[in-house]
C-alpha cells in the first residue's frame, strides 16, 4: 500500500532500508513477494540501505546484533559481510543500482585498523555487488571513520574507488551541509 501511495505520490524512485522490522533480508519468500511486486509496478528500487543490526529492534538486544564492516574481530566481521551480501541478494529479485553501506558505527573512532578492516570487507563486498549490477556507495555517518574529511581520508589510504552517499542530516549534525557537500 505504502509502495503505491509513493508512486501515486510522483516519487519514481525508492530507498529499501533493510532492516528486519522493514525489509527482512533473511526472508527469502518476503524477498521474492517484493521482487513480484516490483517486476508489475512502475516504481523502481534506487538503492538499499545495508542493515545496522541483525535484531528487529534497532540493536536494542544486545552488542551481538550490531553489524559494522570495521568490526575487529575478523569472525564477526566475516558474518556482518555476509549479513550484507543477504542484503545484496536482494538485487536478485529486486532490481536496484546501489547499496548504501556505513563505515563504523556511531561515534566510532578513527584508527588504521577499522581503515583496513573496513578495506578487507569492501573488497569482497564490492566484487559481490558488481555480480549483481550494483554499486556501494559509502555514507557519511556521525563517526571519527565517515565525515566528509574522513571519507576522503579512506579513498586516499586504500585507493578505492567508491561513490558516496551524501546524507544530509548526518552531514548537519557533522560538519554542516555546506562543508559536506563541498568536500564531498
Amino acid at each position: 500500500v505504502w509502495l503505491d501511495r509513493i508512486w501515486d505520490a510522483g516519487i519514481p524512485f525508492v530507498e529499501l532500508f533493510v532492516a528486519k522490522q522493514h525489509l527482512d533480508y533473511c526472508n527469502k519468500a518476503q524477498i521474492v513477494q517484493l521482487g513480484h511486486w516490483f517486476r508489475d509496478a512502475e516504481l523502481r528500487v534506487n538503492s538499499l540501505h545495508s542493515p545496522l543490526y541483525r535484531d528487529d529492534v534497532n540493536g536494542r538486544s544486545g552488542p551481538q546484533s550490531v553489524i559494522s564492516i570495521t568490526e575487529r574481530e575478523k569472525a564477526k566481521r566475516i558474518a556482518a559481510v555476509d549479513d550484507i551480501k543477504r542484503t545484496l541478494e536482494i538485487a536478485e529479485y529486486v532490481p536496484t543500482r546501489y547499496l548504501i553501506q556505513h563505515l563504523g558505527v556511531t561515534e566510532e573512532e578513527f584508527s588504521e585498523y577499522s581503515v583496513d578492516a573496513a578495506f578487507s570487507a569492501l573488497e569482497e563486498l564490492t566484487l559481490f555487488a558488481q555480480q549483481r549490477g550494483v554499486e556501494i556507495l559509502l555514507e557519511n555517518t556521525p563517526n571519527g571513520l565517515a565525515s566528509a574529511e574522513r571519507l576522503l581520508t579512506f579513498f586516499e589510504l586504500t585507493h578505492m574507488e567508491l561513490g558516496v552517499c551524501l546524507d544530509l542530516g548526518h552531514a548537519h549534525i557533522n560538519e554542516g551541509i555546506e562543508t559536506a557537500y563541498r568536500t564531498l
